[in-house]
């Protein structure tokens, strides 16, 4: 992975910035995880370079830092295979508590209402849900099924989810649902880890961030105040690389980049491949 300033060279996977653009946060793979998409939560300071690792008696499947930089909500795989959310403060100033376990969850937000949103469920069925800071008042947030959440508008107005094959932005409270691309639905599949979000906003919502697995690339679209999404062709996109045809639609330099809090701040993975190669005596 890379930003401005080059990390060393580790398995790193998941970027995410502070809202202010000077810290990235980012997974290790670290060889107590059996899982691929499950690794340490470290951040590193794009002023002096300097890494630290955070919650070091967890490994961790997806997290969110909060956008005052205070606290992060983080998903963790039990003995038994169960997902386990969890709230922590980034001071340690207390220690994490648990707030929901499911059969399954992909990825938790914090909510900009209050509390936190993760997708999960349990017996192949998942939704959206709600619950609060302290465990409390677990709800479904949408009433229908869906695959994955991408992300919430920093408003708090919508959410960009998955559901069935295609990527939808539904408000917030249900009233309503945009088709952003029909098929276009995944969690990154084999390059899940490296490939972005397919959908988030930027930090000050002034740019909507759309990424496009088949082209590796992606792209910012900017918004005008209050505006949740561009002007889209009616039927959504025929496939989300059509995005870079969006007014004032700029394409990130590297593939795979993960933007930050304007398009000029940005991750992205340098992917490297090792084979083991044995020689086997033939008699």
């Amino acid at each position: 992975m890379v930003t401005g300033r080059s990390l060393q060279k580790i398995f790193a996977f998941l970027p995410s910035f502070s809202g202010d653009g000077r810290t990235l946060y980012y997974l290790v793979r670290s060889r107590a995880s059996r899982r691929f998409v499950s690794g340490e939560l470290w951040y590193v300071s794009l002023e002096t370079g300097r890494a630290t690792r955070l919650l070091p008696d967890y490994l961790t499947e997806h997290y969110n830092v909060s956008p005052d930089g205070k606290r992060v909500v983080f998903l963790s795989v039990d003995e038994y295979g169960h997902s386990q959310l969890w709230l922590a403060s980034l001071d340690a100033s207390s220690p994490p508590r648990r707030l929901a376990s499911t059969e399954y969850a992909d990825r938790a937000l914090f909510d900009p209402h209050g509390g936190v949103l993760f997708a999960g469920g349990e017996g192949g069925v998942y939704y959206l849900y709600h619950v609060n800071d302290d465990g409390t008042g677990l709800r479904k947030l949408l009433p229908g099924a869906v695959s994955f959440l991408y992300a919430i508008s920093p408003d708090g107005r919508a959410v960009a989810v998955w559901v069935d094959a295609d990527v939808y932005v539904d408000a917030y409270d249900g009233s309503s649902q945009t088709l952003i691309c029909k098929g276009c639905g995944t969690a990154g599949e084999e390059n899940r880890g490296v490939t972005p979000t397919l959908l988030s906003w930027s930090s000050d919502q002034k740019f909507l961030y759309v990424h496009s697995t088949r082209s590796r690339q992606t792209y910012a679209i900017p918004l005008r105040p209050g505006q949740l999404l561009p002007a889209l062709p009616p039927g959504g996109l025929a496939r989300l690389s059509d995005a870079a045809n969006l007014p004032g639609a700029k394409t990130f330099p590297e593939p795979r980049a993960s933007g930050g809090s304007d398009p000029s701040v940005y991750a992205y993975p340098r992917v490297t491949t090792h084979r083991n190669i044995y020689r086997i005596p033939v008699p």
